[in-house]
């Protein structure tokens, strides 16, 4: 398995740059990696994306040196395993997992969050408890 290059620049402190895709492309996911960039989020939320092409774009984000994370369309363990072994090597959270206490504690038990939250996949708890490390003593 290839290195998460975004872990490892967030661990030794760098700063990392990504881009949402939401076309489901990989010219496009291409570009992005020739523009520079470390990681590239490829949203399955808001884009209809089946198996296949998830494969695919997940390969032209490995093949232009970017770290490949997936925005997974729901709360649903299959969906957040179907993105990792596509090749996913991180998952961002949908916007309703920042909800109300309990109804993340009801993801929590029924699984969902043990791929997501506070797993070492999750690259927006991660970038946050990094964010936070390095703008405490600013204030």
């Amino acid at each position: 398995m290839r290195p998460n290059e975004v872990r490892h620049k967030l661990g030794a402190g760098e700063e990392v740059y990504g881009l949402f895709s939401t076309l489901p492309e990989p010219t496009m996911v291409e570009m992005i990696g020739c523009a520079g960039y470390d990681f590239v989020i490829l949203d399955t939320e808001h884009t209809l994306v089946d198996p296949q092409r998830l494969e695919n774009l997940i390969r032209a984000a490995e093949t232009a040196g970017l770290t490949p994370f997936v925005r997974v369309p729901e709360a649903d363990p299959g969906a957040v395993l179907r993105a990792l072994d596509a090749g996913a090597m991180g998952i961002v959270p949908f916007c309703a997992m920042s909800t109300t206490p309990d109804r993340r504690a009801q993801w929590r038990a029924d699984g969902v969050t043990a791929f997501v939250v506070g797993e070492d996949r999750d690259l927006t708890a991660r970038a946050l408890r990094g964010h936070l490390a390095r703008t405490a003593g600013r204030e």
